[in-house]
């Protein structure tokens, strides 16, 4: 699950998925 975590920050520092943020149980990530 560390790497799922560590994918979905980068993911969520692009701009063209703005879902991803949504794939961590739910909670938003923001940084």
């Amino acid at each position: 699950m560390r790497r799922f975590v560590e994918l979905v920050r980068q993911v969520d520092a692009m701009p063209a998925l703005p879902a991803a943020p949504n794939l961590e149980g739910g909670r938003p990530v923001t940084r």
